[in-house]
């Protein structure tokens, strides 16, 4: 025990404070993060076990991806990415953007994984599936007088399929609670024998009303009719799962550090606790390191790193060592694709919705169009689309949103974004750019609405960082010309040198004579301006 909980702190101090001064407050978040480690460790002392070796399919707890190895598989309360599906289907609901994943481990010797998966985002939550497939080189086989006989091979094979969704709250103390489940079909093999069995996760992951803080529950196999292997059947390993995790960042947001832990309680096994952190820098590169309790074939502590090779496309890659058969590699390429998911899972926005807002309707047809005047200019809306009511209680809506200014409002206003209705769509984008956000601009690039993105990159103007750089050159290959046009105009104006090979790139690749037109314009200003800086 004393172990469990003085590795965190020594982790802290050697990754943590190098990089960052931490206030008063950030030394209370820790405080709390630390006080749930320990609740997890008083959890883990009273949770029994069934004793070792009376489940199946044991190659189920062997974790799959290159980051998630490296943090010591801690990822419950993390998942971020499409292998939520394998650690905590809840997960899911708080993705943005389609993204496939593959893993390949070398594992001990003669035997290897491979891990793939995929998640598909929509406004009615999260679509997961996984394939993890482990295999076993063929190896000699003796009869009972210990005779060479012949080889035998094994394989194991799980196929997950998994949903998640998130609902917001407006709480101080729960901003979001996401609940996932994955089936799984799980196939293992041993020479010319096979069995077979399906089984069931549950998770919850909760967004903190404190900024980057989550905690999750799960329960791995809750439900499952074991393995049928010959005429014997064995029952899949029941895990509880508690974690938490917490993000702190630099005020450039340069510099971040990720901290996560987990409380492992298998009913078959002893309870084992799990920590990692993950140190990144400028979103580009990222160290990580951590601690599993688990087992004996591995030792307790692995090690990685992962690169941003070219902005949607990441690898990930882990090492960690075994007691007696060499070491064990991961490797991980993932890709994200697609324009992010604008909202939360909750349909579209029209009269009907309106109506079970928190904020009542009640005022008359003037009060709700004075209200209106605050948030849009009659420059973007017609008298005629005002004359409709639910327009009317729309605006309305994203006028008090507007003065909420809170996450929640964030969220509901993107909701909007995507409406038909021209004035609806404008109030909005006009209402999130009164938050003064770049983040929330950046977003806002990903919305459907043509007219919206390219007002939208006129919204970044004043704006500096590496943020709007990769947004604005993502902006240059955008199918739409308008998109481009007016990418290439703000990058001409940003007065970086780093912005004109952006422009250069994209000329060689522009095929439209008016987009290349306004990029050589925007290549001479911006010439000038890294000429009269020099």
């Amino acid at each position: 025990m004393l172990n469990y909980l003085t590795g965190p702190f020594i982790w802290a101090k050697a990754f943590l404070w190098p990089n960052l001064l931490l206030s008063e407050k950030t030394m209370r978040l820790l405080n709390i993060f630390f006080c749930v480690l320990l609740m997890q460790l008083l959890i883990c002392d009273y949770s029994g076990a069934a004793g070792p070796g009376t489940t199946s399919a044991d190659f189920l707890r062997i974790p799959v991806g290159a980051r998630e190895t490296a943090l010591g598989g801690t990822f419950s309360a993390v998942c971020d990415n499409s292998n939520a599906v394998y650690y905590n289907p809840a997960g899911l609901g708080l993705l943005k953007r389609p993204e496939i994943s593959f893993s390949y481990n070398k594992y001990l010797e003669g035997v290897n994984q491979q891990w793939l998966s995929f998640a598909y985002p929509s406004k009615f939550g999260t679509l997961g599936l996984g394939f993890n497939y482990l295999s076993v080189s063929p190896f000699d086989a003796y009869d009972n007088n210990d005779n060479r006989i012949d080889s035998v091979s094994a394989a194991d094979t799980a196929g997950f399929l998994s949903y998640g969704v998130s609902i917001p709250f407006n709480y101080k103390l729960i901003k979001s609670l996401s609940c996932g489940f994955s089936a799984k079909y799980i196939s293992q093999r041993l020479d010319d024998k096979n069995g077979y069995g399906n089984a069931f996760d549950f998770g919850l992951l909760a967004v903190s009303g404190i900024k980057n803080l989550k905690l999750s529950f799960g329960i791995d196999n809750f439900s499952s009719n074991g393995i049928q292997f010959i005429d014997k059947k064995a029952r899949l390993p029941k895990i509880y799962k508690t974690g938490v995790s917490y993000k702190l960042s630099s005020s450039d947001s340069r510099i971040a550090v990720l901290m996560s832990a987990q409380g492992n309680f298998p009913k078959d096994e002893n309870d084992y606790f799990s920590a990692g952190m993950e140190n990144i820098f400028y979103e580009i590169l990222a160290l990580r390191v951590g601690y599993n309790s688990f087992g004996n074939i591995s030792k307790k502590v692995n090690f990685g790193f992962g690169l941003n090779l070219a902005g949607d496309m990441f690898l990930d890659y882990s090492y960690g060592a075994s007691q007696y058969f060499g070491n064990i590699q991961k490797i991980t390429l993932a890709y994200k694709f697609g324009k992010p998911l604008a909202g939360v899972a909750l349909g579209s926005y029209d009269h009907q919705a309106t109506k079970s807002f928190e904020y009542p309707l009640k005022t008359e047809k003037k009060k709700i169009l004075a209200d209106i005047k605050v948030v849009i200019s009659t420059e973007n809306s017609s008298v005629n689309d005002l004359s409709f009511d639910y327009v009317a209680q729309s605006l309305k809506v994203i006028a008090q949103l507007g003065k909420n200014k809170s996450e929640y409002s964030v969220n509901l206003l993107f909701g909007f974004l995507d409406s038909e209705n021209s004035s609806i769509s404008s109030a909005a984008a006009l209402a999130l750019k009164d938050f003064k956000d770049p983040d929330i601009i950046i977003r806002i690039l990903g919305v459907k609405n043509e007219d919206i993105r390219v007002n939208a990159i006129a919204y970044l103007k004043g704006y500096k960082g590496d943020k709007i750089l990769r947004a604005l050159k993502t902006a240059l290959y955008d199918k739409s010309s308008r998109i481009r046009k007016k990418a290439a105009h703000a990058l001409g104006s940003y007065g970086e040198k780093s912005a004109m090979n952006f422009l250069i790139y994209a000329l060689k690749n522009e095929r439209d004579e008016d987009v290349m037109s306004e990029i050589i314009k925007a290549l001479s200003v911006l010439s000038k301006t890294v000429k009269d800086e020099q």
